[in-house]
């Protein structure tokens, strides 16, 4: 896998079912990736309340 260009294409595999440490690091950066916070229901609903709060004044 050095200097392959292509390692953002390849899925994430474990071969080990022990959670580490390691593991926790690179799961939290994929999920950041996939769903990022700009996206998420909480975030978009936060948005809506602002602009409400906004209209209202």
């Amino acid at each position: 896998m050095s200097g392959d260009n292509q390692h953002f294409s390849q899925p994430l595999k474990f071969y080990i079912e022990e959670m580490t440490e390691t593991k926790r690091i690179a799961l939290a950066h994929l999920e950041k990736k996939l769903f990022p916070v700009a996206n998420s229901v909480i975030y978009l609903d936060q948005k809506r309340n602002e602009s409400r709060v906004t209209e209202a004044a």
